[in-house]
């Protein structure tokens, strides 16, 4: 199993098989690849190996109330930056570039 969703477990968040990104459709690899997780979210590594263990899955993670987390997605580096300066309270967060 990947790093990523071991660490992800461990933070008690949700997660989430995506269906893999085609490099030929936009905005692909967001598609979850089964259906009821935003409800019932992985949350143990057995499910989590019966899922990413058979196969190349993107990995979702369920936001708000069910694992306690908001996700704030900044794709420009000098935007991020600006947001840290008007908001120094963000720099001890988790983030993940």
């Amino acid at each position: 199993m990947e790093y990523l969703i071991e660490k992800y477990l461990q933070n008690d968040w949700g997660l989430i098989p995506l269906i893999p990104t085609k490099e030929e459709v936009k905005n692909s690899g967001k598609t979850p690849a089964g259906k009821g997780f935003l409800k019932n979210p992985v949350k143990s590594p057995e499910v989590a190996q019966s899922w990413w263990g058979k196969k190349h899955y993107n990995i979702g993670i369920v936001t708000g109330k069910m694992s306690g987390i908001i996700v704030l997605d900044i794709d420009k580096p000098d935007i991020f930056e600006s947001f840290l300066t008007k908001h120094p309270e963000c720099k001890n967060t988790y983030i993940d570039l």
